[in-house]
């Protein structure tokens, strides 16, 4: 009996000796909400306008050097079970995760992504959200974050003429500073001149009263092969004395769209 009891006795204090090893460990790594994301603008986008959210996608585990995430799990800024579904069911970048199953494995299929596979990826990240870590801040600077792998999305509504929204995912492991650029496309207007053998188009022209005006709006269109919907909308206000004669046609490069195609 003495010697079951003195077995008992060195279980029970390798067992404190662990437990208190494990305290240690989760006191050197347990997530610290000190980090902060710095959103500068590059003077294309009015940033200190714009409110951002940010979503926590991977959590894990803080490197003794504070420069890596392992351990990976995910975060509470997105349905981890929802997107690993997208994941695997897209036809794009699908066959990268065909024998993932938890958020580590989708984090190490992610290591060797391209760029377009990270458009993608963030495509399904932004239609399985969850709660934000922070929400709708104004200015730029999102802090309070804890260490792991974010997705900031803008939030800005209404915005102006020459502005644009943008979204991104960041790796937070410690601060970090983000330069986006997002150019609104412009719009250049033209009026067609039926005097010259020609027809042309110019920024002025002599009409009397009884004629027709034809009018060409040109753009660049964005780039839209990695969105599964994207509105591009062009606002256009008749001068005072026109009447809208309903004969308009929109082309995309030298395809002229059916009527289907768009919404007047």
């Amino acid at each position: 009996m003495k010697k079951i009891k003195r077995i008992l006795a060195a279980a029970l204090t390798a067992t404190m000796m662990m437990a208190m090893g494990m305290t240690a460990l989760a006191e050197e790594t347990t997530p610290i909400a000190n980090s902060t994301i710095t959103i500068n603008d590059n003077g294309n986008v009015k940033v200190k306008d714009h409110t951002f959210s940010a979503y926590q996608i991977f959590s894990g585990t803080l490197s003794e050097d504070k420069k890596t995430l392992s351990d990976i799990v995910w975060g509470d800024g997105v349905d981890g079970s929802k997107l690993l579904t997208a994941l695997k069911n897209d036809s794009t970048i699908g066959s990268k995760f065909s024998g993932v199953n938890d958020a580590n494995g989708v984090a190490l299929a992610l290591e060797n992504a391209t760029a377009t596979d990270m458009v993608v990826f963030s495509r399904l990240v932004a239609e399985n959200l969850g709660t934000a870590a922070k929400a709708d801040v104004k200015g730029g600077i999102i802090d309070g974050l804890v260490d792991g792998y974010y997705f900031v999305k803008d939030t800005t509504t209404n915005l102006g003429d020459g502005d644009a929204a943008s979204a991104f995912i960041v790796q937070l492991v410690g601060n970090a500073t983000l330069n986006i650029k997002t150019d609104a496309p412009q719009i250049e207007k033209k009026l067609k001149n039926h005097e010259e053998l020609v027809s042309n188009y110019r920024d002025a022209n002599n009409v009397a009263i009884g004629d027709i005006v034809d009018y060409q709006i040109t753009s660049k269109v964005p780039d839209m092969s990695n969105y599964k919907k994207y509105y591009f909308i062009v606002h256009d206000t008749l001068s005072k004395g026109l009447d809208f004669q309903n004969n308009l046609a929109i082309k995309v490069g030298n395809k002229t769209l059916a009527d289907t195609d768009y919404t007047l």
